[in-house]
């Protein structure tokens, strides 16, 4: 006998269900968002050329360039780019201290422009290093030097590892001067690798280096199902080593990635012919370039939240060196100069930068002009660090030292800054807000020093120090209800 359901109980029924569907529905986006990392990459691209800049970087919608001291001096003023800056290093220095002054006298003329320094370049090869034998010692001990020497100039600035290159794994000969995985000319990279961290730990960089290139593999390819690890996932072993000696909370960069497409798309079929003998079998077509481009930072953005900036190899050796010159057909743009499909699916790609953070950077001679309204005193404040933007909107909470004769009323005119800023009093502390863009770094809190003082004359007292405080945290996500949930049943 068939019981007939009355349609009230019906509907209670099928809103149960539903509900519960939404309710299944709703854990599985909570789910998914804890798992996906918050925003942390960095979009970047090589770039040969400063000249380029304008012409073929602005296009992209890139947020960092590297430059390159072997091809460029440093940009003659701030970029609106966040700059990596690779130091020329070919081989053991053969004087450390002459070095160092090298560098620090880069590292004097970069600041304020450049937010990174990578120091060399695969020195685990030896046509990178010189032509000597690769050596993690002698890397390590220049290293540290540029290191301490950079910084005593610049503290806020970072200093990068020299990418290591993906060589694979190399039996041990005696051409490898006692260093396992050595053979005179490579140096396994895992190896070098771990006899770096043993020697630099700490006190020789902030971020560590590494080239994934992706061969002849998509992006996701197992990097334990091709030989060598020789894919853009062998990021993750070297990953791994880095967990091994402590270095959990030190990013790693790709100073380089990419793809290299088949020269029969810029119609240079023929220098297949022994002319690219060692990169045949790393061809792709000009298609696949662009789309495995694309898939390794949706891959990076979505599984890697150790990897911060990634630099595409590269936009604009496209017209340089011989004719069947490999750096040609990596580029971004054809041997004649016109777009490559890869230049215009990165220019098109949603990116999803994200905080690398955002940190004071010290900019000189940017000041803010602080007028007591019940006084004719002016009060000159010389922000030595100020970076307003990059976060949607960021807070430095300013106290300053204590005074009666100090009234917190005051009106702020904008001096160099070319940013909306805004002063409100919260229990005795000043507040500055502002929006713009920014360099990216790491969630945390950052201070400065903010000295204030008089104009002559002025009947209040010179000068006035303030700490400046600015706190960086992750992206929130908005999550919104399935519109079930926002409905009454019956509505």
């Amino acid at each position: 006998m068939i019981i007939p359901v009355r349609r009230p109980l019906l509907a209670c029924l099928l809103t149960v269900v539903l509900a519960v569907g939404a309710l299944l529905a709703l854990s599985r986006m909570l789910t998914a968002a804890r798992q996906t990392p918050a925003p942390h990459l960095g979009y970047g691209v090589n770039v040969r050329a400063l000249a380029h800049l304008d012409d073929l970087f602005a296009p992209l919608g890139f947020e960092w360039v590297k430059l390159y001291e072997q091809y460029d001096a440093l940009p003659a003023s701030r970029l609106p780019y966040k700059v990596l800056y690779r130091i020329q290093l070919d081989g053991p220095p053969g004087d450390l201290a002459a070095w160092g002054d090298h560098v620090a006298q880069i590292a004097q003329a970069g600041r304020g422009r450049v937010e990174a320094y990578e120091i060399g370049n695969e020195p685990n090869q030896s046509w990178q290093w010189g032509g000597h034998v690769p050596d993690p010692a002698e890397y390590a001990e220049a290293l540290r030097v540029a290191y301490v020497r950079i910084k005593a100039i610049d503290p806020d600035v970072l200093i990068v590892s020299g990418g290591l290159g993906p060589v694979g794994r190399i039996q041990t000969t005696p051409d490898g001067e006692g260093w396992p995985g050595n053979n005179g000319v490579s140096m396994d990279e895992w190896l070098y690798a771990a006899e770096l961290f043993t020697r630099c730990v700490t006190g020789c960089f902030d971020v560590f280096g590494y080239h994934p290139f992706g061969f002849a593999y998509p992006p996701e390819t197992d990097p334990s199902s091709v030989p060598n690890h020789f894919g853009f996932r062998g990021a993750e072993k070297l990953r791994q080593i880095m967990l091994d000696y402590g270095l959990d909370d030190t990013p790693m960069w790709a100073t380089e990635f990419g793809w290299i497409r088949d020269p029969d798309a810029d119609g240079y079929g023929w220098c297949k012919q022994n002319h690219l003998d060692d990169f045949l079998w790393m061809l792709v077509s000009e298609g696949l370039q662009a789309d495995y481009l694309r898939r390794a930072y949706a891959y990076a953005d979505a599984h890697w939240p150790w990897m911060e900036a990634m630099f595409v190899w590269n936009l604009d050796w496209h017209d340089q060196g011989w004719a069947c010159e490999n750096i040609r057909f990596f580029a971004l743009r054809h041997v004649d100069g016109s777009a490559a499909p890869a230049y215009d699916t990165l220019a098109a790609m949603d990116k999803r930068p994200g905080p690398i953070g955002c940190r004071l950077l010290a900019v000189p001679d940017r000041s803010l002009h602080l007028v007591q309204a019940d006084r004719p005193a002016r009060i000159t404040g010389t922000l030595a660090t100020v970076n307003l933007g990059g976060c949607e909107a960021i807070t430095w909470s300013v106290t300053l030292a204590p005074d009666s004769t100090l009234h917190p009323t005051l009106t702020v005119s904008q001096g160099h800054l070319g940013q909306p800023l805004t002063w409100t009093v919260d229990s005795g502390a000043w507040t500055i807000s502002g929006t713009g863009s920014v360099r990216l770094y790491p969630s945390g809190t950052y201070t400065a020093r903010l000295a204030f003082a008089t104009l002559p004359g002025a009947a209040i007292g010179t000068p006035y120090t303030a700490q400046v405080t600015l706190t960086v945290v992750p992206t929130l996500y908005h999550i919104h209800l399935p519109v079930l949930l926002q409905t009454q049943p019956g509505a």
